[in-house]
């Protein structure tokens, strides 16, 4: 789906095993897909260059992606958190730092571990147990290596024990994550009040100023729109867009150029018991503004600097 399909970047090379996930409207632009379409074509290319294919079966688009899995590679199979499938996770739990889970499916039953909050990593973390198992990895090794497993910038949890309020910081950019996002908040905490920080890039991806906006808008109670690399593009333009959308929701919405500022502020005015999400940059130390990528803090650094002038 990203460039390396669509401009032959890896053209020749054959993979051993290619993990499809997910699809959704995203990366178009006049620089990117034209369309919906060729962003779909492109993650195709996928099955045409690796020999085993591991497909989600929870995706709208499994049957299609399965179609042509089989046109294109030696071999198929999926997994899946709801439907029966060659792996499959069953008895998720939550746990105070993520989930426990057991994984059934062909010569594999045991229980795993996962560090990590959100169903969506559940998902992930069964489409790599599925991928290790099939390239002959002990059990036991999964497990141990999944239990410690960790993606530095996603869904990292602080709590500002002042007000009772979780901070997440997650890479969360395009309608899918976001929707995930808030599905996975709602589903663990409840119907709590949501604040949350994001922007939009420069000149690509342009429908998310549209589609965040208004997820946004709908499901949070407070909206800090900020900059998120914005490039050549005027900073200002890119926040009153996302603005245009996410005003008309539930939430009240409002535009702060500083990132850090809008990090502070989201966690000064959280109600007592909320969430405050801050997606898009987690550990990056860059932002692109003109065409140079400028030095700046980490939303976890940003994080960790007002939580700790505020002990």
């Amino acid at each position: 789906a990203l460039p390396i399909f669509k401009y032959d970047r890896t053209k020749g090379i054959v993979f051993n095993t290619g993990i499809f996930l997910n699809l959704s409207q995203d990366h178009i632009s006049a620089f990117e897909h034209k369309d919906f379409k060729d962003y779909k074509e492109a993650k195709k290319v996928l099955f045409s260059q690796c020999e085993t294919a591991i497909i989600n079966k929870d995706s709208s688009y499994f049957k299609e992606m399965e179609k042509e899995a089989m046109e294109g590679s030696k071999s198929v199979l999926s997994f899946s958190l709801k439907e029966d499938a060659d792996y499959r996770a069953v008895d998720v739990k939550h746990t105070d730092s993520g989930y426990k889970f057991k994984v059934e499916g062909k010569n594999i039953n045991g229980e795993f571990s996962l560090n990590m909050k959100g169903l969506f990593n559940v998902e992930n973390a069964l489409a790599a147990i599925s991928c290790c198992h099939l390239l002959g990895i002990k059990e036991a090794v999964i497990q141990a290596g999944l239990s410690k497993a960790k993606v530095p910038g996603r869904m990292e949890i602080f709590m500002d024990e002042s007000k009772g309020v979780r901070i997440f910081v997650d890479y969360a950019h395009n309608r899918l994550s976001f929707q995930t996002l808030f599905d996975a908040i709602f589903t663990e905490y409840g119907k709590v009040p949501v604040s949350i920080v994001f922007g939009c890039p420069g000149n690509k991806a342009l429908g998310r100023r549209k589609e965040l906006g208004e997820i946004s808008g709908q499901l949070a109670d407070f909206v800090y729109i900020t900059e998120e690399d914005s490039g050549e593009e005027d900073l200002s333009l890119i926040s009153k867009e996302i603005f245009s959308y996410a005003g008309k929701g539930k939430a009240k919405a409002i535009i702060i150029d500083s990132r850090e500022d809008a990090i502070k502020k989201a966690i000064d005015e959280a109600p007592q018991g909320g969430v405050v999400l801050i997606t898009g940059k987690g550990r990056e130390t860059r932002q692109k503004r003109g065409i140079l990528y400028e030095e700046t803090l980490s939303d976890v650094q940003i994080v960790e600097r007002i939580l700790s002038n505020e002990s």
